[in-house]
């Protein structure tokens, strides 16, 4: 089973041994749940290099660790490694655990980059949630990992459903959360190629359009980098990628739109649009400028890469909102 396996890995023991290891950890309650903890927080720091509070650490044995027995794990998990993904759900989902169990357990997985049990873990706190904001916060955590497996052959039916389902409302935007309605930056990825105080990224509400926008600021004259997701994409699809974009800045302010950076062979790939500076007769001061590209997708590791809106350098503000990508017919246009 998948938590024996995990507990005999990581802590290399016999089966054996990470079965009785197992027993023991339900029996003693405080004692396992804080091992299990350390081991988690100590992951997410790898990952983050965040430091995580004693009240996060709460939080998580109270509503994560102390709900788990051993027939609730081990009923789970078997379900799940049989292959019976759909009584794997029932199971999990008639239970009386919170959407934080599920949540907690779909960031561990997601942190070591075993996508498919991430994306089943969120769907199932998203199916517990009774707080719209919450589902919809568990629903895009889930479409993050569906951006990653994109490419992966034979998901099970329940999780590709979901993925197929979600960009379906999403208007086949491929980004999640593309226009900024969540307020914040959670469903993106930071880049800073220099200092870190050296930019700013937000989300904030637009007064003259009376709705949420991303805005990048550099406040030195180095180059900064952005914000970004990672999409998996077959080589050879072809793309459509756009956005509305407005520059504030000096004389020594530019921007590199639309960027898609990505591997292959391990050596580093990139193509832009364009580079648009402040004084540029398309990019005036002040104006909100739509832009868009067509692509033919090449071959990279993974088939992952990496989407920047806008890559931005010097002292200024590029302001972004409607982010899409969207993967058209190859009968139509495309380079």
């Amino acid at each position: 089973m998948e938590i024996v396996a995990l507990v005999q890995k990581k802590l290399k023991l016999p089966i054996c041994v990470a079965l009785i290891g197992l027993s023991i950890m339900a029996s003693l309650g405080s004692l396992g749940t804080n091992l299990l903890w350390v081991d988690f927080n100590r992951q997410k720091q790898d990952e983050s290099k965040v430091s995580f509070s004693s009240e996060d650490s709460g939080k998580y044995v109270n509503s994560v660790l102390i709900p788990l027995n051993e027939q609730t794990l081990y009923l789970g998990y078997a379900r799940y490694s049989s292959g019976n993904v759909p009584g794997f759900f029932t199971f999990w989902n008639n239970t009386q655990l919170e959407p934080t169990f599920f949540e907690n357990w779909g960031d561990y997985y997601y942190l070591n980059k075993d996508f498919e049990n991430s994306l089943s873990y969120y769907i199932l706190a998203a199916k517990k949630s009774t707080d719209p904001d919450i589902k919809l916060q568990m629903e895009n955590k889930s479409a993050i990992s569906c951006q990653l497996l994109r490419s992966q052959q034979n998901l099970p039916e329940f999780s590709s459903s979901f993925c197929n389902n979600y960009f379906q409302k999403n208007d086949l935007n491929l980004f999640v959360d593309g226009d900024g309605v969540a307020g914040n930056l959670d469903y993106w990825k930071y880049r800073f190629f220099e200092k870190r105080n050296s930019a700013t990224y937000y989300v904030r509400f637009n007064q003259s359009l009376q709705k949420n926008v991303f805005e990048l600021t550099g406040l030195g004259n180095q180059y900064h980098g952005g914000v970004y997701q990672r999409i998996a994409l077959e080589p050879g699809a072809c793309i459509h990628y756009s956005a509305h974009v407005k520059l504030e800045g000096n004389d020594n302010f530019s921007s590199r739109l639309l960027y898609i950076g990505g591997e292959s062979d391990g050596q580093p790939i990139g193509s832009q649009l364009l580079t648009a500076d402040i004084n540029s007769n398309n990019f005036e001061f002040g104006n909100w400028v739509y832009i868009e590209r067509y692509i033919r997708v090449p071959k990279a590791d993974e088939n992952l890469f990496e989407f920047y809106p806008v890559l931005i350098s010097g002292e200024g503000t590029v302001l972004i909102d409607n982010v899409r990508l969207t993967e058209i017919n190859k009968s139509q246009f495309c380079p």
